[in-house]
């Protein structure tokens, strides 16, 4: 599970304090009827975890998609990890 042409729209996050140099991709892939929003997350350009959620709706994933940005991005978030997005690619 890794972003790939068929996606509708990807954000790249990193994580430059982070000593690891954490990252994290998220994006949304259509899959017949339903859409699809995934993620990965590691650090040193492995990938420690993978996750998708699955809706019925494009609307419906968008709104994930945006949330886990502003989740990611929030500048007083509680974790250590200050993510900054470096791009998102909209087809």
């Amino acid at each position: 599970m890794e972003p790939n042409h068929s996606a509708l729209k990807t954000a790249f996050l990193v994580a430059f304090d982070s000593p690891k140099q954490a990252f994290y991709v998220l994006w949304i892939e259509a899959g017949g009827e339903s859409f699809r929003v995934c993620k990965v997350s590691g650090a040193k350009g492995r990938i420690w975890h993978r996750q998708a959620w699955e809706f019925d709706s494009l609307s419906a994933a968008e709104a994930l998609f945006e949330k886990r940005l502003r989740e990611k991005t929030r500048p007083d978030r509680r974790s250590n990890r200050k993510y900054q997005l470096q791009c998102v690619l909209p087809v």
